[in-house]
């Protein structure tokens, strides 16, 4: 009956929840935006019971959508607190910020690489800022991250 139960409330999900190509995460589009609704609708049913959480985790952080920098060690550090569950779920994750400032270098560096090491199911990598994060990052990261994008 669980297993029955499992699979209604996964056809559920699948009906409910657009695919991430669908919705855009900028900010312009303010907090009412299609993709703010679905993500705040995610969070929300993690919350409702852990039988619930366990299906509804894989949405909530399949794809990744970083828009202020403060996002990416706390990425970090969620996949931290539990590796082999978090960093699993990640398949993609979208870089719409600037994280290449002085104040954040080193911090962001250290996320990204981490987030990079720890996500064996991530296949898709999209920058905003490509040529900064890339300077921030080449040539150690390919040195130090082995990834199969």
């Amino acid at each position: 009956m669980a297993r029955l139960h499992a699979i209604a409330l996964d056809l559920i999900f699948q009906a409910i929840f657009p695919q991430a190509g669908f919705l855009n995460p900028s900010l312009s589009f303010g907090p009412e935006a299609p993709w703010a609704r679905a993500l705040r609708t995610k969070k929300a049913l993690t919350l409702v019971c852990k039988f619930w959480q366990g299906h509804a985790l894989p949405y909530l952080y399949s794809d990744i959508v970083i828009r202020h920098v403060g996002q990416l060690p706390a990425l970090a550090r969620t996949i931290r607190s539990a590796p082999g569950l978090y960093g699993c779920l990640v398949k993609s994750l979208k870089i719409l910020c600037e994280i290449t400032y002085y104040p954040y270098k080193a911090f962001a560096r250290n996320s990204l690489i981490y987030i990079f090491q720890h996500c064996p199911n991530l296949r898709a990598l999209s920058i905003s800022y490509a040529p900064m994060i890339w300077k921030l990052l080449v040539p150690d990261l390919f040195l130090s991250v082995s990834i199969g994008l």
